[in-house]
Order: structure tokens, then C-alpha cells, then sequence
């Protein structure tokens, strides 16, 4: 998967995935329902209700990433919606978290 010109060796299942236990771990519940439609990778929305929908309302896009609530109306790059996820407002937070945990070069 190649997000802003940088080549990661994962899936997104396994971005969010791992996002989704590193928040866990910290005692942040987010992503309750995560599942593959094809396309995107279907996801309760962290921007409303707490991240805890009945079903998924938010899809983020397999070709490039793009994190879209058909409920809320969000929508962000996969850097944005990570760094958010993460309490921090600067993308930069999120692309570096991307590189830290499935960067398959140095950069």
C-alpha cells in the first residue's frame, strides 16, 4: 500500500487493526465493528457517538486511504484520521505513526 509516496508492507486491515489495539491499550474504545466490503475497510466512526455505532457508518478506502463517515459527514486522510484517533490534531502524528509501525524502508 503506498500512502503519500511512502510504500507501507501491510494491508489496511492491518493499520486499523493495530490502531485499534494500540488505542485499546491505552483504554480508548474505538473501532468496535472493522470489516473488508471490498473497496474500503467498513469502521465505527470515531467522530460520533463515540465510536461505538451499532453497525459501521465509516468506510476508509483501500486505494488511498480516505476515511469517510456516511453518517457524520467526516472525512480526512488516513494521517488525519490516525492522528485524530490518537488526540493529536496534526497529521504529522498520524504519517509518523504509519512509518514507525509499517514503514518497509528507512525514510
Amino acid at each position: 500500500m503506498i500512502i503519500n509516496g511512502i510504500q507501507f508492507n501491510c494491508e489496511l486491515m492491518d493499520i486499523v487493526t493495530t490502531l485499534k489495539a494500540e488505542l485499546a491499550e491505552n483504554g480508548v474504545q474505538r473501532f468496535a465493528k472493522v470489516f473488508d466490503s471490498g473497496e474500503d475497510i467498513m469502521v465505527c466512526c470515531p467522530y460520533h457517538k463515540d465510536g461505538q455505532e451499532n453497525r459501521p457508518s465509516a468506510g476508509i478506502r483501500k486505494s488511498d486511504g480516505l476515511f469517510h463517515c456516511l453518517a457524520c459527514g467526516e472525512t480526512h486522510s488516513l494521517d488525519e484520521m490516525i492522528a485524530n484517533c490518537l488526540g493529536y490534531s496534526d497529521p504529522i502524528i498520524g504519517h509518523k505513526w504509519l512509518i514507525r509501525n509499517f514503514a518497509s524502508v528507512e525514510v
